[in-house]
Formats: structure tokens, sequence, C-alpha cells
């Protein structure tokens, strides 16, 4: 078994089923597909704005939620064009897709296998 992903200083790993996050019915479907994709260890097209509006799409493996020291919750994954880690804003994801890739592991998936997050939208 990999070791997990060590988050930075402050972050706390969300294994939660049912989520009270601020974000969207929309990406609340991003995160099921992406949890899907992880328990199944499938690569994630995941189309992302970056901090200056970059839009891209990104070939990652999807390890963890995570919820920073300032309140901002981060999907750890392995970004396959870039070959490293990346945190990715999931109020900054625009787009999930499953593909029909396998990986193996290189960290400790943290993301449910039991089942779909249902993350409630908060006002």
């Amino acid at each position: 078994m990999p070791a997990a992903y060590r988050g930075g200083s402050g972050e706390r790993i969300i294994r939660d089923r049912v989520l009270s996050l601020p974000v969207s019915t929309e990406r609340q479907s991003y995160i099921d597909v992406i949890r899907f994709a992880a328990a199944n260890r499938l690569l994630v097209d995941i189309r992302y704005r970056d901090a200056e509006g970059n839009r891209s799409t990104r070939t990652v493996e999807p390890y963890s939620l995570a919820e920073t020291a300032a309140g901002d919750i981060q999907l750890h994954t392995h970004d396959r064009t870039r070959n490293a880690h990346r945190s990715l804003r999931i109020d900054r994801i625009e787009g999930a897709t499953v593909t029909n890739q396998s990986f193996v592991p290189r960290y400790a998936i943290e993301l449910s296998p039991q089942g779909p997050v249902r993350v409630t939208p908060t006002p």
C-alpha cells in the first residue's frame, strides 16, 4: 500500500461521505465523478481555471480532498502532463470526465470508495 500524500501545514483530509461545502450542485457532480474514478483507479480529465483565469484540461490521478487552514477545499492529484503533484482548488474546477485509462496509485487513495460524496450546497 502506498503512503498517504503529505499535505500542507494545517490541512485536514476530508473523508466524510456527506459534506457541507460552499460549492454548487454542478461542482458536487464533479466531485462525484472524481471519487468514482479514484475508487476505480481511473484517470480523470479535469477542466480547470487557474488563479489568473487561464483555462486548461489536466489529466490527473485523484488522491484526496483536503481543507486548508484558510478554508479552501483542494483536490490532491498527480498531474500526468506535468508529471508532478498538483493541488487543485475545487472552486476552480469547471468539469471532470472519467477516462478509460487506469493507473497504479503513487499514494494511498483517500477518497472514500464506499460511494459518492453528497456535497450539500451552502448559502
